[in-house]
């Protein structure tokens, strides 16, 4: 539906479906890198296309996102790519200060707050 994407696991699994999910990305565009030079006519569609699939590489690139929150600290914590580049840091950066402006670890409390609340008055 588009309203989120989020993968809440540990961190040996997520790690896991994580690189698996990058090997996967990885390898698909080294295949398709290799059918696009095989054929003049795919050649040209490829460059008719490249300005929409550099679009969906761009959502796609862990440097535009920069890193994910790490929930269950006391603070701010973004987990960054372990190659990541100035852009990626730079992002990372962004996020945590967006994290600390719009307050996420507060509101985050809250609601776990208002939901054990919620709990224990409906077993009551």
């Amino acid at each position: 539906s588009g309203k989120a994407d989020v993968i809440v696991s540990d961190g040996f699994t997520g790690n896991i479906a994580l690189k698996t999910s990058e090997g996967v990305i990885s390898n698909f565009a080294h295949m398709a890198r290799l059918e696009i030079m095989k054929n003049i006519f795919v050649k040209i569609g490829f460059f008719l296309m490249k300005r929409h699939l550099k679009k969906v590489y761009k959502k796609m690139d862990y440097a535009e996102y920069g890193g994910a929150y790490l929930l269950g600290v006391n603070g701010v914590c973004i987990v960054g790519h372990g190659r990541s580049n100035p852009v990626a840091i730079k992002n990372a950066v962004r996020l945590a200060r967006d994290y600390v402006k719009g307050r996420v670890q507060e509101k985050i409390l809250e609601r776990l707050d208002a939901y054990e609340k919620a709990l224990i008055g409906a077993k009551a």
